[in-house]
């Protein structure tokens, strides 16, 4: 327990350092909690050997548990901007793929790793700071990268949502994808919010 506290601070440290540096770029204070991760495993439907992308996976709050989740049959590949993060993160799990570039970049790097398709792709970028360009690039890439019934799911702070930026990037996936669902999540810091969106032939939220 004592270990796990340790790290937990350690990682906070990290991640706060690097939100002081480049806070637009990464969006959040601390690191995503136990409660969020959970949320993503249990509504992104991911299952062991599950082929699993992270778009902005900063320190691996929620790479860590997807890691555990998909086992040694599955595969992880990230794409970060922040080169610490990326450093830290390749140090801590070298069983995954990290690639020190923009999610809108992913479909080259992915097809360069012989990867055709992802079941999964998770997302934690601050579409609030994020150019509505880039969005529109990264939202038609991880349609583009998922297998007909793969799921993307971003997860955003709710503090975040009324900014222009976040209404665009959710009206982007609405345009991307079949529907999207949300649900929240109040126990993190700041709350968020996961969004799940379905390709053609896809599901929403269970009872939704």
């Amino acid at each position: 327990m004592a270990a796990k506290v340790v790290d937990y601070l350690r990682e906070s440290l990290t991640f706060f350092g690097g939100f002081i540096r480049h806070p637009f770029a990464t969006g959040a204070v601390l690191p995503s909690s136990r409660a969020l991760a959970r949320t993503l495993l249990e509504v992104g439907e991911i299952v062991p050997g599950s082929t699993v992308v992270e778009f902005g996976p900063g320190t691996g709050s929620c790479t860590a548990p997807i890691l555990r989740r998909i086992g040694p049959e599955g595969k992880l590949v990230g794409f970060e901007t922040n080169k610490r993060f990326v450093e830290m993160l390749k140090a801590r799990f070298p069983q995954a793929e990290f690639i020190h570039d923009g999610a809108q970049n992913a479909e080259r790097h992915l097809a360069r790793l012989g990867i055709d398709a992802v079941d999964v792709i998770v997302c934690g970028l601050p579409f609030a700071t994020i150019p509505p360009r880039i969005q529109k690039q990264i939202v038609d890439t991880a349609a583009r990268i998922l297998k007909p019934r793969g799921t993307f799911m971003s997860f955003q702070y709710c503090l975040s949502i009324p900014f222009p930026g976040t209404r665009h990037f959710r009206s982007e996936v609405a345009r991307s994808f079949r529907r999207y669902t949300v649900k929240p999540v109040w126990l993190n810091v700041p709350p968020a919010v996961v969004l799940k969106a379905a390709k053609k032939n896809g599901n929403g939220f269970s009872g939704s």
